[in-house]
């Protein structure tokens, strides 16, 4: 059995640099790289490693010696970090594990709303399932928005910089985000909200975050019951986690949870979630106007399950399944449940979901400019009157503009 590390933030965050410059480095074969658990005979150990996520495993003599990975990393003075090779891809969650498993209450009609539930884009997804993350508070104007993946409630994310005139032209100005999404439940009068603002994909460079924003309406909102997570009993808000508390999660080894449209509440009961990687980069094939792009992403937090009842805990497939993309990943930390990440892709094996992937909420925090939400409604009024417009002729790369001290984000391309 190894040992773990015992490391100050400094010196994780030391390694997570090292992870994205091994990233960017090696060749295509290595689809992701991050700071997380070694496996040995196919289990997590408790010893920590640089962990190389690669397509297919080739025998070390069949490789180039320039190419070979060192069986070790010098991180400091003080500090050797072993490397570990597990053979898997990244991609958004298709697959599902849970069609035969009794549908969880996420999948129905409830009011006043709360994370965990069933939703969808009512205009351009109608077909498509994800999760409504949590309920939190957008700076920039002082509202409450609901949080869930990009890729839940927007078609084509990409900024538009990288887009062309002659392709496929999408926007989500006044689409409808509905609550459920399932196939007989399709009614706009399940509305909940609209899509608010997004953070743009970018082909050129590295991603932080898939997510999103929704302006929910007052009336579906209650301070007690908003708060919480669709399947779990636990009944105070959620805190942000800080860089901090995320940077020490391997060391710390918290319980973690999720509440997600298909697979219920997660992380109770025999089967538990563990966070097996942090800093984890890796590219994840979306689409960009209608064909397949693939797209860098860093710093996220990779996640396993196990089935506690068992002698020696063995690692369970699907730790999350399609439709749980948007979720918030949570983790008790001294005590006290906390949000540590946005769920929006999988790490997959031969074809089956072997793990989760999340970004960090620290990035999703920073980048849309939100807040935890401590039920407090009394500052409160909906956004969905007075969602503003302007438009360009240009195909801007600009995320954000302030005009007329008003802040603008981009919400895509409009046919003319």
């Amino acid at each position: 059995m190894g040992v773990r590390h015992s490391m100050n933030t400094n010196l994780t965050e030391k390694i997570l640099d090292i992870a994205k410059q091994y990233y960017e480095s090696t060749d295509n074969n290595i689809v992701g790289v991050g700071y997380g658990l070694k496996k040995t005979k196919n289990k997590y150990g408790n010893e920590l490693a640089l962990v190389f996520t690669v397509e297919k495993k080739i025998e070390p003599e069949k490789i180039p010696k320039e190419k070979l990975l060192p069986a070790s990393i010098q991180i400091d003075e003080n500090t050797l970090l072993k490397t570990d090779v597990v053979e898997g891809s990244f991609a958004l969650a298709l697959a599902t594990c849970a069609d035969d498993l009794p549908a969880p209450s996420n999948r129905q009609k409830i009011r006043p709303i709360k994370g965990g539930l069933s939703i969808t884009n009512y205009n351009v997804l109608s077909l498509f399932r994800g999760t409504l993350g949590f309920i939190a508070i957008d700076n920039d104007t002082n509202s409450l928005v609901g949080v869930t993946a990009g890729h839940v409630v927007i078609d084509d994310q990409f900024i538009c910089s990288d887009r062309n005139l002659e392709g496929v032209k999408t926007s989500v100005l006044n689409h409808i985000v509905i609550q459920p999404s399932e196939v007989d439940n399709i009614y706009a009068s399940n509305s909940i909200g609209i899509v608010k603002r997004y953070l743009p994909l970018y082909n050129d460079g590295y991603n932080y975050a898939d997510a999103a924003l929704i302006a929910v309406k007052k009336d579906d909102l209650d301070e007690t019951f908003s708060i919480r997570q669709e399947g779990s009993d636990y009944s105070y808000w959620l805190p942000f986690a800080s860089t901090e508390e995320i940077n020490s999660i391997l060391s710390s080894n918290p319980p973690v949870f999720f509440s997600g449209r298909t697979s219920g509440f997660r992380g109770e009961g025999d089967v538990k979630l563990k966070i097996s990687e942090i800093g984890t980069n890796a590219y994840v094939n979306f689409e960009l106007q209608g064909q397949p792009a693939m797209v860098d992403f860093s710093n996220c937090i990779k996640f396993v399950a196990f089935d506690s009842s068992t002698t020696g805990n063995p690692e369970l497939l699907c730790p999350m399944n399609a439709g749980d993309s948007g979720a918030a990943l949570v983790a008790e930390i001294d005590g006290i449940r906390k949000i540590i990440g946005l769920i929006f892709a999988a790490n997959m094996s031969s074809g089956s979901i072997v793990a989760g992937l999340a970004a960090r909420i620290d990035k999703v925090s920073e980048l849309l400019n939100i807040s935890y939400w401590n039920g407090d409604m009394s500052f409160f009024e909906s956004d969905l009157n007075n969602i503003q417009i302007i438009k360009s002729d240009n195909l801007n790369a600009e995320f954000k503009k302030t005009v007329d001290e008003k802040k603008f984000y981009q919400v895509g391309l409009f046919n003319q």
